[in-house]
C-alpha cells in the first residue's frame, strides 16, 4: 500500500505493472498536509479496508509548502512515528517527496526544497536505529 500524494497515485500502476503484476499496488492519494489533525485518522480509515497488506510506503509528497522548516520537521516525525507505532508489523518504507525544480534553471532544485532535505536526514536516522535498509 502506497501512502502519499496525487504524484504517489501515478504511479502505483507503474509498479504493479514492474512487479509483472505478480503483487496489485493500492493506497491512499491525499492532498492533507503533515499538520493535518485528520491525517492519521484517514490513514487509519483506509488500512482497515484494505485486504493483506505486508508493505506500506509512506511518500508524503508536495503538500506542506504551508509550513516552516521546523514545523515540517515536527508533524513528519510525529506522523511517522504513528505509522511507525500502529503498523509495526508491516515492513515500512519511507519515500521523500518528488524535489521541485528552480523556475530559472531547471537543471537545479528550488530553495524550498530544503526542508524536505531535512526530513531525508530524519528518515535515515530512523533507518540506522531500526536497522533498515
Amino acid at each position: 500500500m502506497i501512502i502519499g500524494d496525487s504524484i504517489s497515485c501515478g504511479y502505483r500502476r507503474m509498479v504493479t505493472r514492474e512487479l509483472n503484476e505478480t503483487l496489485y499496488i493500492d493506497g491512499l492519494g491525499t492532498s492533507k498536509a503533515l499538520d493535518n489533525a485528520f491525517y492519521p485518522a484517514l490513514i487509519d480509515y483506509v488500512i482497515c479496508q484494505q485486504g493483506e497488506s505486508e508493505i506500506l510506503q509512506f511518500n508524503n509528497g508536495l503538500p506542506g509548502w504551508h509550513l516552516a522548516a521546523e514545523e515540517y520537521r515536527y508533524h513528519y516525525r510525529k506522523i511517522i512515528e504513528y505509522i511507525m507505532e500502529q503498523y509495526s508489523e508491516k515492513r515500512i518504507i519511507l519515500a521523500l517527496t518528488t524535489p521541485v525544480r528552480d523556475c530559472d534553471n531547471q537543471n537545479h532544485f528550488a530553495a524550498r526544497n530544503a526542508m524536505f532535505w531535512s526530513a531525508t536526514e530524519l528518515s535515515k536516522n530512523w533507518r540506522r536505529k531500526r536497522d533498515w535498509r
